[in-house]
Parts: C-alpha cells; structure tokens; sequence
C-alpha cells in the first residue's frame, strides 16, 4: 500500500516526498498518536497490566502519564485487558481510583 492509502507500488523517493497528515498526539509529543495503538509486552509480573492501567487512567483524566503529557480535557481510551479475569482487573483498578 502507498503512502497515500492507494494499494499501488511507490518509489522510495516519492515514500519519502510524501507528506503525512498532522495527528494530534495524545502522549507526549508523537509517542501516542489519535486513533493508534500501543501493546505492552514483557515478562510475567513486569507490571505490564498496571503499567497499562495507570495509562489509561491518566489519559482519561486529562493528567501527565510518567511527566508525558496527555491532552487537558482527556482522552477516550479503549482498554483490551486478556491476562486477568475481570474480577481480579476491577479491585486492581478499584486501587488505583480510590
């Protein structure tokens, strides 16, 4: 697929010419971009769901995420949680907002 979204080969150079739309960050400046996605992996107990959690949260709310920015008015943010059982990922969120 071309950088345009046609499904036709481009060049290398006319990759390069292009010239991508503005997509308003949501973390920091570009490291989350608007209607992208972002999976965390690592080593069991790395803290992959609580660090995940914590983003989510501070996005919603509009507050810094690890001194990264997130937008002042918030952030819709559609959270796939497919480690732990409901039960288990409500008390640890019930944690984190009390």
């Amino acid at each position: 697929m071309s950088a345009d979204g046609s499904e036709h080969p481009v060049s290398l150079q006319e990759f390069l010419a292009w010239k991508p739309p503005y997509q308003e960050p949501i973390i920091g400046s570009g490291i989350l971009d608007a209607q992208t996605k972002a999976v965390l992996f690592g080593k069991h107990k790395s803290l992959k769901t609580m660090l995940a959690m914590y983003l989510a949260l501070r996005t919603i709310q509009g507050k810094d995420w690890l001194s990264f920015n997130t937008p002042e008015i918030g952030a819709s943010v559609l959270y796939v949680q497919a480690e732990v059982t409901p039960r288990r990922f409500k008390d640890r969120l019930g944690h984190m907002t009390n």
